[in-house]
């Protein structure tokens, strides 16, 4: 049996068409409390959600990019994280993959950012230090 990287790369490759994988990929859930997933048919930036509550209808909810250590302008969708909440992603983040245990859910994120929104593809092979990532009153919004 074909471990879980084998298995998406054989996925993207035959996916000729690249036809989403899902609507919404479910990466996981953060302190028990935040929700993290990757949308198909998205704005050209590569991102990631993290929400409290339901999708589309979240009563947090932010974006991170997934090539740098920065938050994404996807209104209305602009929470920040306080110090904690940032090494908590961090953990997540270089975790393993409950589905796929040979891949981190950072991996996953950009893998499935990757097969869903082919347009927008993004190459970075390192994940980007998310405990800095700044504030939007400094700026540093995506």
């Amino acid at each position: 049996m074909s471990d879980g990287k084998d298995f998406l790369n054989k996925l993207t490759e035959s996916n000729e068409e690249r036809e989403p994988v899902y609507e919404m990929a479910r990466v996981g859930k953060m302190l028990d409390k935040y929700n993290v997933c990757v949308y198909e048919g998205e704005r050209p930036v590569p991102h990631f959600h993290i929400y409290i509550g339901q999708p589309k209808s979240a009563t947090w909810e932010s974006c991170v990019r997934i090539d740098v250590a920065a938050y994404f302008n996807h209104k209305p969708h602009m929470v920040t994280m306080n110090s904690q909440e940032k090494k908590a992603l961090v953990v997540f983040l270089k975790g393993l993959h409950e589905e796929f245990p040979d891949m981190t859910r950072w991996e996953y994120i950009k893998r499935t950012w990757n097969t869903n929104n082919p347009e927008y593809r993004t190459n970075v092979d390192k994940m980007p230090n998310y405990s800095r990532l700044k504030n939007a009153k400094e700026g540093f919004w995506g």
